[in-house]
This record gives structure tokens, sequence and C-alpha cells, in this order.
């Protein structure tokens, strides 16, 4: 991925800008900066997460909607494989299980 060509993508920034507002503590914004090698990683690989799967699925050519949608989209979905992953979790701790 060349993280360098996105950021001078105003429109690839604007969306990473606004997904870093809605993290914790701007750790979106330094997670892309140690992708490119300009800077220590946070240490949160959620926040990398969320760079990665912005920018990999970014089309530089679609309009701005089609790019904040597929943002979006990305988003969505790993938040709902997230709350799986969670879901799962909670029921071994209610059931006091420690089988699936």
């Amino acid at each position: 991925m060349d993280y360098d060509a996105l950021e001078q993508d105003e429109d690839f920034m604007k969306i990473l800008v606004a997904a870093d507002g809605a993290y914790p503590d701007g750790l979106v914004l330094q997670a892309f900066h140690a992708l490119q090698g300009n800077g220590d990683a946070p240490g949160d690989t959620l926040a990398e997460f969320v760079v990665r799967e912005i920018a990999d699925t970014y089309d530089a050519e679609a309009d701005w909607e089609d790019k904040v949608t597929e943002a979006q989209r990305v988003m969505e979905n790993a938040a709902m494989e997230l709350e799986s992953v969670s879901a799962v979790l909670y029921d071994m701790l209610r059931t006091k299980s420690m089988q699936l």
C-alpha cells in the first residue's frame, strides 16, 4: 500500500481525519503515520486496522459519496464481526462454558 500517495489524496485524508476524530486520542492518524514509516506505532492494533481497512478498499477514482460509503461499509462489517466475537465471549462467561 502506498500510504504516501494516499496522504496526498484530499478525500482519503478527509475520511481518515473523520475516523480519527471518532477514535480515542488521535490514534488513527498516528497509526497512519507509523504505517508510512513516519513515527512510532501507537500500540493500538485496532487503530491500525481502521487505517488498513479504509486504505485497502479506497478507490481514488470513485466519487465522494462512494468513497465515504465504502469506508462506512468496511467499518460496519468490522463492527459486526467484532460484535460477534464479543457475543461469543459473553456467552462463554454467562454459561461458564469452555467449549463452543
